[in-house]
């Protein structure tokens, strides 16, 4: 079809030079009174036939000659790919000299033993290159695979001048012969691998994922997500709850308590923190050499194949991220979203999203959140917790959020909160782009007007560019005000209108244990409002405290609280002793292990001898979560506002006052 089209139009520009020719030979153009064609010679006349002949012959040649010209010319461009030059200039390169070249630097690594490659333009003036590559496996096929990546990118731009490399997709295989010189104990390693050649990909030789504590907050997340994948799931732990019967409805297979067989059939074992070395499948999986990763490492697995938005800070990670997932969703970008606490409006903590956006919370308490790789990173706040991880130095804290935001890539973004202090230091030096939110008048994102009524704030919001936003927010706080600053600075970010935003906020429903209120519960001689919280540290005490007097500025405030691990206790005594003098009446537990053997000086009787020596209030103390329901009543008094504070099994007691009241509720 192309030919002829060509054809027909070569025809057209003959025939209409040619009559051009023949009007002009014609005597029709004159020069003053004579025809033009007097002046000719004899032999150019128009009634001469050999003149006709050379007249349409040329016409007809010289269409023909430039059409010939470029068809050449873009068939030369055709076979040559467009790339952009590290000085901005487009260079022609033909594919066979790119293939030859990424040849040339797969065949230099030692592992190789055979390839096939392709370079393709990917538009835009960028190239995308694939290969499948057989290797001895001389080292792990993931190092094998980036060192191939890192020495094709680097020689590109390097060697040849290429700045822009959209994709390089490398499948690894073992070859054959390699496989056979393997020693007997490495076969099951060996075994699992060479399934890489018919899977196509590194992750299909890895469907079966077993999770050592999956029934935690941050392990259960991932597990629900890798179950709505299609993976095969098991886990262990300790007790059956709510989250573990969920995973078990997604198809996971969960069994209560740890044993050594339960890691039967695994490929690779995902342990949390918590979880101590000499658990008995930890110890079978390494006898039995399965690979054990990290939570955070399996977390930033699932971040590499989507576009990743992290949030760390010491405080607001999960109201943050969750907030963040509720702004992407209203605006139909459908993302994917492990948070660190229970969503009320989707009933868990996880979800498998069809976008390209990945909303995780990053755990900062024992550096693992230094392992994900996002494109957006948020960090909200930067206290002193967790120091038992870090040496004991707050400076260690300061430097690994320093270190999580400078692994950025050149093009992400920091999003900070310059409401504090520590983040605004980070603010200032960082090589990456930022944007500031909270209620500073530097900030690019920032709330005005916050007022509070109850549970519900209201503000304005301000975004760069747009008109100011009303927001009804059904959350308490300022700090909740902030958690939502940062929702909405990346909402904007990734284009979300700011009303869109607003809806999104106003429709929140709240997370789990954050501030749940329960209603009036009937305790005997009155009423009291029940409120369940998770706050475990001075400055969620304080910010929790602040909410309630000014939601609340009529009732007397009374805290049961569960201090969350002895190192913490011990470290931040003072400070607990200090936010905790505030309150109307104080009921303390003793200390939620969380697996810390106990430290002198750092128990709950410390804690009240701190609180009892500023001389405002007499703290009571109980042995366990599970005696509050029977204490509490001779505490409170009609109307007051009690709070059941802690990361331990206080939430449980504050669940089940929910659900049958103090007298309903179990009384040890």
């Amino acid at each position: 079809m192309r030919l002829i089209r060509m054809l027909a139009l070569i025809a057209l520009q003959a025939i209409v030079i040619g009559l051009a020719l023949d009007v002009l030979l014609s005597g029709v153009l004159t020069m003053g009174s004579r025809p033009l064609t007097h002046s000719l010679p004899v032999w150019l006349q128009p009634n001469n036939r050999l003149t006709l002949k050379l007249f349409w012959s040329a016409a007809l040649l010289v269409p023909l000659l430039y059409w010939i010209a470029a068809a050449a010319s873009w068939k030369q461009r055709r076979r040559s790919i467009a790339v952009l030059s590290s000085d901005g200039e487009v260079m022609l390169l033909h594919p066979a000299a790119l293939h030859k070249f990424v040849r040339h630097q797969i065949e230099t690594h030692p592992a190789v033993v055979s390839h096939k490659v392709d370079v393709r333009e990917s538009g835009n003036k960028g190239i995308a290159i694939s290969a499948v590559v057989n290797v001895e496996p001389i080292a792990s096929l993931n190092a094998i695979k980036n060192d191939l990546q890192r020495s094709i990118r680097d020689g590109l731009e390097q060697v040849m001048g290429i700045s822009k490399i959209d994709d390089i997709r490398i499948v690894l295989g073992l070859d054959e012969k390699s496989i056979t010189r393997r020693p007997g104990p490495e076969r099951r390693e060996v075994a699992r691998m060479k399934r890489l050649q018919t899977g196509g990909d590194i992750a299909s030789a890895f469907r079966r994922v077993h999770f050592v504590g999956i029934g935690g907050v941050g392990m259960s997340g991932i597990a629900e997500v890798l179950c709505t994948l299609g993976y095969t799931v098991s886990g262990s732990d300790q007790g059956e709850s709510a989250t573990t019967r969920r995973l078990a409805t997604l198809g996971a297979r969960v069994h209560r308590g740890h044993a050594a067989e339960h890691i039967d059939g695994a490929d690779v074992v995902v342990v949390s923190s918590a979880i101590r070395p000499d658990n008995p499948e930890l110890i079978a999986a390494r006898a039995q050499r399965v690979p054990i990763v990290p939570r955070a490492e399996m977390l930033a697995e699932l971040m590499r194949f989507r576009r990743g938005i992290a949030v760390a800070g010491t405080h607001g990670k999960t109201t943050t991220t969750s907030l963040t997932a509720s702004v992407l969703s209203e605006a139909g970008m459908d993302p994917t979203f492990v948070i660190g606490g229970q969503l009320l409006s989707a009933g868990a903590n996880a979800r498998l999203g069809g976008g390209e956006w990945l909303v995780a919370e990053a755990d900062e308490s024992d550096g693992s959140f230094l392992r994900l790789t996002p494109l957006i990173a948020v960090v909200t706040n930067i206290d002193a917790d967790h120091l038992e991880n870090y040496g004991g130095d707050f400076a260690n804290v300061q430097a690994a959020f320093s270190e999580f935001l400078h692994r950025l890539p050149f093009y992400g973004l920091a999003v900070l909160c310059l409401d504090d202090p520590e983040v605004r230091v980070l603010a200032q030096e960082m090589p990456r782009h930022v944007i500031g939110y909270g209620f500073d008048a530097a900030a690019d994102v920032r709330a005005s007007e916050v007022t509070q009524s109850g549970r519900q704030t209201r503000f304005t919001l301000h975004l760069p560019d747009a008109p100011p936003t009303s927001v009804t927010l059904n959350l308490p706080g300022r700090h909740n005000v902030q958690n939502a600053l940062a929702a909405a600075a990346i909402g904007w970010q990734l284009g979300v209108e700011p009303l869109a935003i607003a809806r999104a906020l106003e429709k929140f429903q709240g997370i789990g244990r954050r501030f749940n209120l329960h209603g009036e519960k009937d305790f005997g001689t009155g009423k009291a409002l029940l409120v369940d919280d998770y706050g475990h540290h001075p400055a969620e005490l304080a910010a929790v405290f602040q909410a309630a007097r000014a939601g609340w500025p009529e009732r007397r405030l009374v805290v049961a609280f569960q201090p969350h691990r002895y190192t913490r206790t011990r470290d931040l005594l003072d400070e607990f002793a200090a936010v905790l003098s505030e309150v109307d009446a104080v009921v303390l537990t003793e200390v939620y292990a969380a697996g810390e053997a106990p430290i002198v000086g750092a128990d709950a009787k410390a804690l009240a001898r701190a609180i009892r020596a500023r001389g405002r209030i007499d703290p009571v103390l109980v042995p366990n979560a599970k005696a509050l329901p029977g204490v509490l009543p001779d505490v409170l008094h009609d109307g007051d506002l009690v709070i059941l504070m802690g990361a331990g099994d206080i939430g449980a007691v504050a669940q089940e006052l929910a659900a049958k009241g103090f007298d309903g509720a179990n009384r040890t």
